[in-house]
Protein backbone atom coordinates (compact mmCIF):
# COMPACT_ATOMS: atom_id res chain seq x y z
CA UNK A 1 0.00 0.00 0.00
CA UNK A 2 1.41 3.39 -0.97
CA UNK A 3 2.06 5.86 1.82
CA UNK A 4 0.68 9.37 1.83
CA UNK A 5 4.17 10.55 0.90
CA UNK A 6 4.31 8.35 -2.19
CA UNK A 7 0.83 9.28 -3.35
CA UNK A 8 1.79 12.92 -3.80
CA UNK A 9 5.21 12.51 -5.39
CA UNK A 10 3.89 13.80 -8.72
CA UNK A 11 2.22 16.85 -7.17
CA UNK A 12 3.26 20.27 -8.37
CA UNK A 13 1.67 23.46 -7.02
CA UNK A 14 -0.60 25.14 -9.51
CA UNK A 15 -2.95 28.06 -9.63
CA UNK A 16 -5.76 27.08 -7.32
CA UNK A 17 -9.07 27.30 -9.10
CA UNK A 18 -11.41 25.41 -6.74
CA UNK A 19 -13.63 24.49 -9.68
CA UNK A 20 -16.88 22.61 -9.36
CA UNK A 21 -15.29 19.17 -9.64
CA UNK A 22 -12.92 19.79 -6.75
CA UNK A 23 -15.55 21.43 -4.56
CA UNK A 24 -17.85 18.47 -5.19
CA UNK A 25 -15.03 16.10 -4.24
CA UNK A 26 -14.41 17.95 -0.97
CA UNK A 27 -18.13 18.08 -0.19
CA UNK A 28 -18.54 14.36 -0.75
CA UNK A 29 -15.79 13.54 1.74
CA UNK A 30 -17.00 16.06 4.34
CA UNK A 31 -20.55 14.73 4.13
CA UNK A 32 -19.36 11.16 4.58
CA UNK A 33 -20.65 10.14 1.15
CA UNK A 34 -17.15 9.37 -0.12
CA UNK A 35 -14.13 7.69 1.43
CA UNK A 36 -11.91 8.13 -1.59
CA UNK A 37 -8.57 9.88 -1.32
CA UNK A 38 -8.81 13.49 -2.42
CA UNK A 39 -7.08 14.65 -5.57
CA UNK A 40 -4.10 16.99 -5.32
CA UNK A 41 -6.16 19.74 -6.95
CA UNK A 42 -8.70 19.50 -4.14
CA UNK A 43 -6.14 19.29 -1.34
CA UNK A 44 -4.34 22.44 -2.48
CA UNK A 45 -7.45 24.43 -1.52
CA UNK A 46 -6.51 23.90 2.14
CA UNK A 47 -2.98 25.29 1.82
CA UNK A 48 -2.55 28.98 2.69
CA UNK A 49 -0.76 31.09 0.10
CA UNK A 50 1.62 32.22 2.83
CA UNK A 51 3.23 28.78 2.84
CA UNK A 52 4.31 29.13 -0.79
CA UNK A 53 5.75 32.56 0.00
CA UNK A 54 8.03 31.35 2.80
CA UNK A 55 9.00 27.93 1.40
CA UNK A 56 12.64 27.46 0.44
CA UNK A 57 11.40 25.84 -2.78
CA UNK A 58 7.66 26.08 -3.40
CA UNK A 59 7.90 23.26 -5.95
CA UNK A 60 8.60 20.93 -3.02
CA UNK A 61 5.48 21.90 -1.09
CA UNK A 62 3.10 18.99 -0.64
CA UNK A 63 -0.40 18.79 0.80
CA UNK A 64 -0.79 15.36 2.38
CA UNK A 65 -4.11 13.75 3.22
CA UNK A 66 -3.70 11.77 6.41
CA UNK A 67 -5.86 8.85 7.61
CA UNK A 68 -8.98 10.05 9.39
CA UNK A 69 -12.49 9.14 10.39
CA UNK A 70 -15.28 9.35 7.77
CA UNK A 71 -16.44 12.93 7.26
CA UNK A 72 -13.09 14.39 8.23
CA UNK A 73 -10.37 15.77 5.98
CA UNK A 74 -7.07 15.55 7.83
CA UNK A 75 -4.27 17.40 6.08
CA UNK A 76 -0.64 18.23 6.60
CA UNK A 77 1.29 20.73 4.48
CA UNK A 78 5.01 20.07 4.24
CA UNK A 79 8.05 21.03 2.23
CA UNK A 80 10.04 18.01 1.15
CA UNK A 81 13.83 17.93 1.07
CA UNK A 82 14.19 21.07 3.16
CA UNK A 83 17.82 22.19 2.75
CA UNK A 84 18.44 23.04 6.43
CA UNK A 85 18.63 20.55 9.28
CA UNK A 86 15.36 20.58 11.22
CA UNK A 87 16.05 17.58 13.42
CA UNK A 88 19.42 16.18 14.33
CA UNK A 89 19.52 12.51 13.37
CA UNK A 90 21.60 11.47 16.38
CA UNK A 91 19.26 13.28 18.77
CA UNK A 92 16.26 11.68 17.07
CA UNK A 93 17.67 8.15 17.19
CA UNK A 94 18.69 8.52 20.84
CA UNK A 95 15.19 9.76 21.69
CA UNK A 96 13.58 6.83 19.89
CA UNK A 97 15.77 4.40 21.84
CA UNK A 98 14.81 6.13 25.10
CA UNK A 99 11.12 5.83 24.16
CA UNK A 100 11.52 2.11 23.44
CA UNK A 101 13.24 1.57 26.77
CA UNK A 102 10.57 3.51 28.64
CA UNK A 103 7.81 1.45 27.01
CA UNK A 104 9.55 -1.80 27.86
CA UNK A 105 9.89 -0.72 31.48
CA UNK A 106 6.39 0.82 31.60
CA UNK A 107 7.77 4.23 32.52
CA UNK A 108 6.75 7.73 31.45
CA UNK A 109 7.84 8.57 27.93
CA UNK A 110 10.76 11.00 27.70
CA UNK A 111 10.26 14.40 26.15
CA UNK A 112 11.95 15.22 22.88
CA UNK A 113 15.47 16.50 23.50
CA UNK A 114 17.09 19.62 22.11
CA UNK A 115 17.82 19.08 18.46
CA UNK A 116 14.44 17.53 17.66
CA UNK A 117 12.01 19.80 15.83
CA UNK A 118 8.84 20.47 17.82
CA UNK A 119 6.51 19.41 15.00
CA UNK A 120 8.62 16.36 14.17
CA UNK A 121 8.25 15.35 17.81
CA UNK A 122 4.51 15.92 17.80
CA UNK A 123 4.00 13.87 14.66
CA UNK A 124 6.69 11.29 15.39
CA UNK A 125 4.27 8.42 14.78
CA UNK A 126 3.85 9.57 11.16
CA UNK A 127 7.61 9.71 10.74
CA UNK A 128 8.05 6.24 12.20
CA UNK A 129 5.27 4.98 9.92
CA UNK A 130 6.97 6.45 6.85
CA UNK A 131 4.37 9.08 5.99
CA UNK A 132 6.93 11.80 6.79
CA UNK A 133 10.71 12.10 6.79
CA UNK A 134 13.06 14.10 8.99
CA UNK A 135 13.89 16.36 6.05
CA UNK A 136 10.22 17.31 5.70
CA UNK A 137 9.46 20.79 6.99
CA UNK A 138 5.99 20.69 8.55
CA UNK A 139 4.18 23.96 7.88
CA UNK A 140 0.77 23.12 9.29
CA UNK A 141 -1.68 20.36 10.08
CA UNK A 142 -5.40 20.36 10.85
CA UNK A 143 -8.64 18.42 10.67
CA UNK A 144 -11.49 19.91 8.63
CA UNK A 145 -15.02 18.74 9.43
CA UNK A 146 -18.64 19.81 9.30
CA UNK A 147 -20.16 20.61 12.68
CA UNK A 148 -22.41 17.67 13.64
CA UNK A 149 -25.18 19.92 14.93
CA UNK A 150 -25.25 22.35 11.99
CA UNK A 151 -24.47 21.18 8.46
CA UNK A 152 -23.81 24.75 7.33
CA UNK A 153 -20.84 25.16 9.67
CA UNK A 154 -17.21 24.22 9.07
CA UNK A 155 -15.21 23.12 12.09
CA UNK A 156 -11.43 23.03 12.40
CA UNK A 157 -9.78 20.81 14.99
CA UNK A 158 -6.19 20.29 16.11
CA UNK A 159 -4.69 23.11 14.06
CA UNK A 160 -0.96 23.42 14.60
CA UNK A 161 2.00 24.62 12.61
CA UNK A 162 5.03 26.82 12.46
CA UNK A 163 4.64 29.85 14.67
CA UNK A 164 5.41 33.50 13.89
CA UNK A 165 5.25 32.90 10.14
CA UNK A 166 1.74 34.16 9.40
CA UNK A 167 0.55 30.71 8.35
CA UNK A 168 -2.31 30.38 10.84
CA UNK A 169 -3.38 33.96 10.26
CA UNK A 170 -3.55 33.48 6.48
CA UNK A 171 -5.37 30.17 6.90
CA UNK A 172 -8.08 31.54 9.18
CA UNK A 173 -8.40 34.98 7.57
CA UNK A 174 -8.33 33.95 3.91
CA UNK A 175 -7.98 30.27 3.00
CA UNK A 176 -10.66 28.82 5.26
CA UNK A 177 -13.42 31.45 4.70
CA UNK A 178 -12.88 31.36 0.94
CA UNK A 179 -13.16 27.58 0.83
CA UNK A 180 -16.13 27.48 3.21
CA UNK A 181 -18.10 29.87 1.00
CA UNK A 182 -17.33 27.80 -2.09
CA UNK A 183 -18.60 24.74 -0.21
CA UNK A 184 -21.91 26.52 0.41
CA UNK A 185 -21.35 26.94 4.15
CA UNK A 186 -22.39 29.94 6.22
CA UNK A 187 -20.37 29.61 9.42
CA UNK A 188 -16.98 28.59 10.73
CA UNK A 189 -16.94 27.42 14.33
CA UNK A 190 -14.44 26.10 16.80
CA UNK A 191 -13.56 25.71 20.42
CA UNK A 192 -10.75 28.03 21.39
CA UNK A 193 -8.79 28.56 24.59
CA UNK A 194 -7.60 31.39 26.81
CA UNK A 195 -4.39 31.76 24.78
CA UNK A 196 -5.97 32.30 21.37
CA UNK A 197 -9.52 33.45 22.13
CA UNK A 198 -8.69 37.12 21.56
CA UNK A 199 -7.39 36.39 18.05
CA UNK A 200 -10.60 34.66 17.04
CA UNK A 201 -12.87 37.27 18.60
CA UNK A 202 -10.93 40.34 17.49
CA UNK A 203 -9.05 39.52 14.30
CA UNK A 204 -11.69 37.16 12.90
CA UNK A 205 -14.63 38.98 14.53
CA UNK A 206 -16.10 35.77 15.83
CA UNK A 207 -18.96 35.70 18.30
CA UNK A 208 -19.79 33.57 21.30
CA UNK A 209 -23.21 32.09 21.99
CA UNK A 210 -23.80 34.86 24.55
CA UNK A 211 -23.93 37.27 21.61
CA UNK A 212 -26.77 35.36 19.89
CA UNK A 213 -30.33 36.66 20.17
CA UNK A 214 -32.28 34.49 22.65
CA UNK A 215 -34.86 33.46 20.07
CA UNK A 216 -32.16 31.72 18.04
CA UNK A 217 -30.46 29.79 20.85
CA UNK A 218 -32.09 26.52 19.84
CA UNK A 219 -31.55 27.05 16.12
CA UNK A 220 -27.82 27.57 15.83
CA UNK A 221 -25.60 25.52 18.16
CA UNK A 222 -27.66 24.42 21.20
CA UNK A 223 -25.28 21.55 21.99
CA UNK A 224 -22.55 24.11 22.71
CA UNK A 225 -24.64 26.30 25.00
CA UNK A 226 -22.76 27.58 28.03
CA UNK A 227 -19.31 27.04 26.51
CA UNK A 228 -17.49 30.41 26.69
CA UNK A 229 -14.74 29.19 24.35
CA UNK A 230 -17.03 28.15 21.50
CA UNK A 231 -16.88 30.82 18.78
CA UNK A 232 -18.83 31.44 15.58
CA UNK A 233 -17.62 33.24 12.48
CA UNK A 234 -20.46 34.37 10.22
CA UNK A 235 -19.46 34.35 6.57
CA UNK A 236 -22.28 36.66 5.50
CA UNK A 237 -23.23 40.02 7.01
CA UNK A 238 -26.94 39.29 6.76
CA UNK A 239 -26.53 36.40 9.18
CA UNK A 240 -24.77 38.65 11.67
CA UNK A 241 -27.66 41.10 11.57
CA UNK A 242 -30.18 38.29 11.86
CA UNK A 243 -28.68 36.26 14.70
CA UNK A 244 -26.50 38.59 16.76
CA UNK A 245 -27.72 41.09 19.34
CA UNK A 246 -27.41 44.60 18.00
CA UNK A 247 -25.26 45.71 20.95
CA UNK A 248 -22.79 42.88 20.25
CA UNK A 249 -22.25 43.46 16.52
CA UNK A 250 -18.61 44.20 15.73
CA UNK A 251 -17.67 47.02 13.38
Amino acid sequence: MRTAREKIDDFQPRQRNNDKKEIAELSAVLSGQSKKALSNDSLIALAPQRIFEIAADKKNVRVLQMPSEPGCISVMVVERDFPEELTNFKAWNAWQKDIKTALENKKSLPRAPEGVDRLHAKFSSKINRGDLQLDDRIFMACDFLIHPGNKEAARIEDFDGETHQGIGQDFYLNTLPDLARKLGLRYIVGRNNEMNLSFFKEALKRYTLDDVKPEFYDQLFPENAGDPYFTIQFLYDEDVRKYIKEASIKN
